[in-house]
C-alpha cells in the first residue's frame, strides 16, 4: 500500500515527539519505507538536513520500470523551521527504542525506518 509523504513524515515525527534534550548536534532527520515484492514505487524516503536547510523526498521502483522512473524533489525551509522541528524531539525516548520492532520485511510486510 502506497502512502503519502505527509503521512509518512508526520508518523515518523510523532514517533520521537514529546520531550526535549540536547539537540544541537542533530544534522539530519530521515525516514523511509520499502517493499521487496512490489511493482511501482516500492522505495520511498524523506531526508531533512540542517545545512543546507532542505527536505529531499524521493521514490523509486525496485527494478527499472518504464512507467515508474525515479522521482526526487527538494523543498527548502528556513533555519527557524529546522530549530522548531528539532525542539520537538525527545532523544532519550528515541534512543531507548529497540533497534528493530517486529519482523521487518517478513512475508513482504514492508520495512519502515527512522
Amino acid at each position: 500500500m502506497q502512502i503519502s509523504w505527509q503521512y509518512l513524515f508526520i508518523v515518523s515525527l510523532l514517533t520521537v515527539v514529546y520531550g526535549q534534550v540536547e539537540t544541537k548536534n542533530i544534522r539530519s532527520i530521515s525516514s523511509g519505507l520499502s517493499f521487496g515484492r512490489c511493482r511501482g514505487y516500492c522505495q520511498q524516503s524523506i531526508n531533512m538536513t540542517s545545512s543546507p536547510p532542505e527536505l529531499v523526498a524521493s521514490k523509486q521502483p525496485n527494478f527499472p520500470q518504464e512507467s515508474y522512473s525515479p522521482v526526487q524533489r527538494q523543498f527548502p525551509f528556513s533555519s527557524t523551521q529546522w530549530e522548531q522541528l528539532v525542539s520537538l524531539l525527545d532523544l532519550e525516548t528515541f534512543t531507548a527504542l529497540a533497534d528493530r520492532i517486529g519482523c521487518p520485511g517478513c512475508a513482504d510486510g514492508g520495512i519502515e525506518w527512522i
